[in-house]
């Protein structure tokens, strides 16, 4: 049984997924292969290829095909009223802000952006690969998907799922249960209260780009001591309630305090605000959730649950035993979301499965990675029998490398085979990878990759966290070991790195405590600010020249820009 999970074209991060008898066989964003940071508002015809070489299928092969968004005729039946009712309540906010809605710039008449969202989703369709028509093609609704992409492949039996983000199809976001390998609905997030249009205005006023730059207002929050949650913004029925009215009115006076200048006192206060609002909103939803239900697991999805400070309010909540956050919970889970659902909706019963890694994308062979060499015609490359080894040393000096190996991770978070590394205890070294190798703002936070054997020596408050969405306080003896991966709160967004998940990746860090007796490294995603991660050896070469990076490590060969040493 074969089924192909596709984001639909009017997602903001598209992608495919490919799942054999309800396992995953192949999953990736289209970014990796048309090299558009994040595809929005593209069909994923790439990652459809992908999915179907790595499967060894072809379109005659699947049994169905699953879109992680519901169909045009429910779309126009159920959301023409409260999509309009957003627009026109998006359409000027406080008349500083000119805001965007499912890839429609909202200007002019609130109904006349309505209906080229409509045609911009109708004519989507007709950008994929098949034809939707096709009998075996099943659309899932957006939120159904997104919880679908968490709890079926979570390791709960029975869990709360909270799903938000800006919006997609009838609704931002819901409240459900899992149980007995169903999801039901307790509560629907109207999208004229979503959290997620909220942080993309509050985003879009900090002088940062909108479905992109969320996580830098995530990291501008902790500069701020404005604790507050927005005056607008109130609790209700389960779930944040947003006065836009309110909202217009104040936003309004903020514009004029705010400075080009992100560390601003206005600036980080706005965003520590906002932050304090996401966290709040989301133990609310918790609370209602554990009301509701008295279970204390709970699954997390949404591009708003990529916010780890929030996702760890949940998890230290006194009524919370555990939590697991889909690794890509932005709009590319759905992709994955729509293929479990379609299969559980079959069968009756979820696959069976923990995702417990991300590793499903390209993987290249030693032989195509030194033809990508040769033609590049590199002059200083060697192979060795123990690469890690080798690149531990020349981290344990302070060198910044590029990491490429295995198969290529989905979702936005570089996991150990997409990744650039650096020794994490020289203290300059975050502003220097800032400003010499991804060319972003001097205050933007990294992460440390630490062995998961090692972690309750260097955190105090995570046991596990793979996929790098939750945060943890530093004991402060160890933060001289890791200060260049602290954030200024004293904390870090920690990847646990475990030996049967990835083992070349543990095998380097443990080199590197060897050496330096300490079991973490600096890692970063393999990019420059506004492309998305090397997916291909040339890309990964291509950056390595065009940045600040001192060496490049694919497979088992070391690449340098200047001769090599034996």
């Amino acid at each position: 049984m074969y089924i192909l999970g596709i984001t639909h074209p009017v997602s903001r991060n598209s992608a495919a997924c490919l799942l054999k008898d309800g396992k995953i066989l192949a999953l990736a964003e289209e970014e990796r292969f048309n090299r558009i940071k994040h595809s929005p508002y593209l069909p994923p015809n790439k990652s459809i290829d992908y999915c179907l070489k790595q499967g060894g299928v072809g379109f005659n092969d699947l049994d169905y095909i699953a879109v992680g968004f519901d169909s045009f005729r429910n779309v126009l039946a159920s959301d023409l009223l409260g999509k309009a009712t957003t627009l026109f309540s998006r359409a000027r906010i406080g008349g500083l802000f000119v805001g965007d809605l499912d890839g429609v710039k909202v200007s002019g008449s609130p109904m006349i952006m309505f209906f080229k969202y409509l045609i911009d989703y109708y004519q989507g369709l007709f950008r994929l690969p098949f034809d939707y028509r096709d009998k075996r093609v099943k659309f899932v609704r957006h939120h159904t998907s997104h919880c679908a992409s968490a709890y079926f492949v979570s390791p709960f039996d029975h869990a709360c799922i909270i799903s938000a983000d800006g919006g997609g199809g009838q609704e931002a976001g819901m409240l459900a249960v899992g149980e007995q390998d169903k999801i039901t609905v307790f509560r629907t997030i109207p999208s004229v209260h979503s959290l997620g249009y909220l942080y993309s205005i509050i985003t879009k006023l900090l002088g940062f780009e909108i479905n992109d730059g969320e996580g830098k207002v995530m990291g501008l929050s902790a500069y701020g001591n404005n604790n507050r949650v927005l005056p607008f913004v109130g609790f209700k029925d389960g779930i944040a309630v947003i006065n836009h009215h309110k909202m217009n009115s104040y936003l309004g006076k903020i514009k004029l305090k705010l400075s080009p200048h992100p560390l601003d006192k206005a600036n980080v206060n706005l965003a520590s605000s906002l932050q304090k609002t996401i966290e709040e909103a989301y133990v609310y939803m918790a609370e209602y959730l554990y009301k509701k239900t008295g279970i204390k697991n709970f699954c997390l999805t949404g591009g708003v649950s990529l916010n780890c400070l929030a996702n760890t309010q949940v998890l230290k909540s006194e009524f919370v035993d555990d939590v697991f956050v889909q690794p890509l919970s932005s709009d590319a889970g759905t992709s994955l979301g729509a293929a479990l659902q379609v299969y559980v909706d079959l069968y009756g019963k979820r696959p069976g499965f923990v995702m417990d890694h991300v590793y499903l994308g390209p993987e290249f062979s030693g032989g195509e990675i030194e033809k990508a060499i040769k033609k590049a015609e590199i002059p200083y490359y060697k192979k060795y029998k123990n690469i890690e080894r080798v690149t531990a040393h020349l981290l344990a000096k302070g060198h910044i490398i590029g990491w490429f190996q295995g198969r290529m991770e989905a979702g936005p978070r570089a996991l150990g085979n997409r990744s650039i590394l650096a020794n994490p205890s020289v203290f300059k070294m975050k502003d220097i990878i800032n400003s010499r190798v991804k060319n972003r703002e001097p205050w933007r936070p990294f992460a440390p990759s630490l062995l998961e054997e090692d972690v309750s020596g260097y955190l105090i408050d995570v046991k596990e966290s793979p996929f790098m969405i939750l945060e943890s306080k530093v004991r402060t003896n160890k933060i001289k070991d890791i200060v260049a991966t602290v954030h200024v709160d004293g904390t870090v967004r920690p990847q646990t790195v475990s030996r049967k998940m990835n083992s070349r990746y543990w095998n380097l860090i443990n080199e590197f405590k060897k050496t330096t007796g300490i079991p973490v490294l600096l890692n970063t995603s393999f990019n420059i600010a506004g492309e998305p991660i090397v997916c291909k050896p040339t890309e990964a070469i291509s950056t390595f020249f065009r940045s600040g990076l001192d060496y490049l490590v694919m497979g088992d060969y070391l690449i340098s820009k200047m001769p090599l040493r034996d």
